[in-house]
């Protein structure tokens, strides 16, 4: 019998070697194995009557969708009172200052977390869709499936609406084209190809880490946010059209 100089056979060595490969086996589906997972959509509005109840029924749509936080931040229109009648126990409708679109994503973010326990946050994902952006369907699941443990947010694709949700502009003509996935900060820091948070899925726990948008900034507060994610770890981009994004100038 084959015995090595360390005093080990053949069976043991093939035992050894087994071992090993089912280790490695293990080890290669949990780095890919899926979170269990469900989403927090937070919709800040301000005199988007015009549009809100869209927003939110297409993030309801979503079987993933735990909770719709809206915050009204001062609307002087029927926004707060359309989201209000909203007959779904999964939406919160809580008040803003009027600080502007970042303080409301995280006001909104707040509201998420009271409501929520701390062994959820692990679990969860959090969009910050804009009052006149819509999902598409499905929209969530496309971007959750496969995702892996160490991932920081994942994102997908969008297409131009007008304010009638007529499909317009020339985005149809770059779906050949791919995005960048992965370590992106490189890429991220010479533009923002992501361009809108309704396309996005953020790990919450990452989402906090980063803590949350900078609300002196007026401009680019998003692509801020973006950069700073990007800096923690790995974001994926999932080649699936997920958002239509409205041509309206965001008031």
């Amino acid at each position: 019998m084959f015995t090595s100089r360390r005093g080990m056979d053949l069976a043991d060595l093939c035992q050894t070697v087994s071992g090993s490969v089912q280790l490695w086996h293990i080890l290669a589906l949990a780095r890919h194995m899926q979170v269990p997972m469900w989403v927090n959509v937070v919709i800040p509005v301000k005199n988007g009557a015009r549009f809100i109840g869209d927003a939110i029924a297409s993030a309801l749509g979503e079987a993933s969708v735990k909770r719709v936080v809206v915050v009204d931040d001062g609307s002087t229109d029927e926004s707060a009172e359309i989201a209000a009648r909203v007959d779904d126990p999964r939406v919160t409708l809580i008040r803003g200052a009027g600080r502007g679109v970042s303080a409301a994503r995280n006001l909104g973010f707040a509201e998420v977390e009271r409501l929520s326990s701390a062994e959820e946050h692990g679990q969860s994902w959090i969009m910050f869709l804009d009052a006149d952006d819509r999902l598409v369907p499905g929209a969530t699941q496309k971007l959750l499936d496969g995702v892996r443990v160490d991932c920081v947010a994942v994102y997908g694709n969008y297409e131009r609406i007008d304010v009638g949700g007529r499909r317009i502009g020339r985005r149809s003509m770059l779906r050949g084209r791919g995005k960048p996935s992965g370590e992106i900060l490189r890429e991220l820091l010479a533009g923002n190809f992501i361009v809108n948070g309704g396309v996005m899925l953020i790990h919450h726990e990452q989402f906090r880490r980063t803590g949350g948008f900078d609300e002196t900034l007026r401009y680019c507060e998003d692509w801020h946010l973006f950069c700073r994610l990007a800096a923690l770890g790995p974001i994926v981009w999932r080649p699936r059209k997920i958002g239509r994004a409205s041509c309206r100038e965001r008031v």
